[in-house]
């Protein structure tokens, strides 16, 4: 009778014990579940939500169109040495802009197990680097500055849009593209691509921008200044890389007769883009008063309408 007892005891403990584990499971679950939620809360309105969307799909469009200048070069065009280094540099890089702008979109979502996005955020970061480490390509583009800006070859025709099915196969000349004497390569105006885009104001700002960086260049090179110290360069680097991936796209938003709207969102980041690199270039303290009063000019912001955004997220539905 004892035994009985003993054991009915051990089974009403163990019975109490077991429901106490999952009371304590399921509180755990809950504040787990509260926290989840909690991050997963964004101070992003929809609209913000939609547009940060718009921003990363027209980030990764824009990606794609910087490497088309490659396919349609040879031994009397090579514009590829820059184009080359601005597609690794530029679109490696945005690359990790598209994710970050995805993680504010998704919040903790994002962070569940098996997803995508999980390992995009990692392995994003390395893509700067596999590609030639960004430095060393912003530099090489650096060497582009005064051939791109000064001496322009006007009767230098735009290179044809593969989207378009105007060229087809591969460019074997890409096999034998040799490197250096970057001072011999020719470039178009460096204004001329922005020409038929003058009334959409993204595209105006832009073309400003880009004036405002040749001026800054040009003081500097009447008043014959030293060459620039590394973190200068790389500065200056990015700047034309983000002006030489603007022209790309305007090249083939031209010949594929893309909407006003589209266009307009395009330039949209590009403009901050610019806008922040102004921004760095300007605090540098090495950089002298008339320098920093021209760079100033650079520092615009967009102004995108909503009727844009609307006609952007429609194409995206």
């Amino acid at each position: 009778m004892a035994a009985k007892s003993s054991k009915r005891k051990e089974t009403i403990n163990d019975s109490a014990g077991g429901g106490l584990s999952k009371a304590r499971a399921k509180a755990q679950e809950i504040r787990e579940a509260e926290f989840v939620s909690m991050l997963g809360l964004s101070t992003l309105t929809e609209r913000e939500k939609l547009e940060q969307e718009i921003v990363a799909q027209v980030r990764i469009i824009t990606s794609n169109q910087a490497g088309l200048e490659l396919t349609t070069l040879s031994a009397t065009d090579r514009r590829y040495l820059l184009f080359a280094a601005v597609q690794k540099a530029k679109v490696s890089t945005e690359g990790v802009k598209v994710i970050a702008l995805l993680m504010e979109c998704l919040g903790a979502k994002a962070m569940e197990s098996d997803t995508f996005i999980e390992m995009a955020l990692r392995d994003a970061q390395l893509i700067p680097a596999v590609e030639g480490s960004t430095h060393v390509n912003l530099g090489l583009t650096a060497q582009f500055l005064n051939r791109y800006f000064y001496r322009p070859r006007r009767n230098l025709p735009s290179p044809p849009s593969m989207t378009l099915g105007e060229i087809t196969g591969e460019n074997s000349f890409l096999f034998e593209a040799k490197s250096g004497a970057t001072g011999a390569v020719p470039f178009a105006p460096f204004l001329r691509a922005y020409a038929g885009f003058r009334q959409i104001p993204n595209v105006h700002l832009f073309a400003r921008q880009a004036h405002a960086f040749r001026g800054f260049l040009h003081a500097r090179r009447i008043r014959k200044v030293p060459a620039p110290d590394l973190e200068m360069n790389l500065l200056l680097g990015q700047i034309l890389a983000t002006i030489a991936y603007a022209q790309v796209i305007a090249e083939n938003a031209s010949r594929q007769n893309l909407a006003a709207a589209i266009v307009s969102a395009v330039f949209h980041p590009l403009i901050i883009d610019l806008t922040a690199i102004a921004v760095a270039l300007e605090a540098l303290p090495q950089l002298e008063s008339a320098d920093r009063a021209i760079v100033h000019r650079m520092l615009i912001a967009p102004q995108t309408s909503r009727e844009d955004w609307n006609h952007v997220a429609a194409l995206l539905a």
